[in-house]
């Protein structure tokens, strides 16, 4: 099958580090199939995403299939405590890539 006739879903993940044990958790909130819906649902903070201490979300297209690669398409937002909004970031946190040794990943598949 070729990759560009595959359905392309927008996947919506939660993303913590505890500095203490060095561990980072994930959970796939949901998905989205159109990006402009995924974008909404974190501007409006649906689903109170920040009460459950993530510090960072991604936005991510992947296509359909198992271990589909991605467009290379990840929105990063990180949780503004005095602004109580995401914010969005221009690249991935720099203690989310060192932690996964600078390796690219599809965080909703490991969610």
């Amino acid at each position: 099958m070729n990759n560009d006739s595959t359905t392309k879903v927008w996947f919506l993940t939660g993303i913590d580090y505890n500095r203490h044990s060095k561990k980072m958790r994930f959970r796939t909130w949901g998905f989205y199939m159109h990006g402009l819906d995924a974008v909404r649902s974190v501007v409006c903070n649906r689903g109170n995403m920040h009460e459950t201490s993530y510090e960072w979300l991604v936005l991510e297209q992947i296509g359909e299939g198992i271990h589909n690669y991605h467009d290379e398409v990840q929105i990063f937002f990180e949780w503004n405590h005095d602004r109580e909004e995401w914010v969005e970031l221009d690249q991935m946190p720099d203690i989310i890539r060192k932690e996964l040794g600078g390796m690219n990943t599809q965080f909703a598949l490991i969610g």
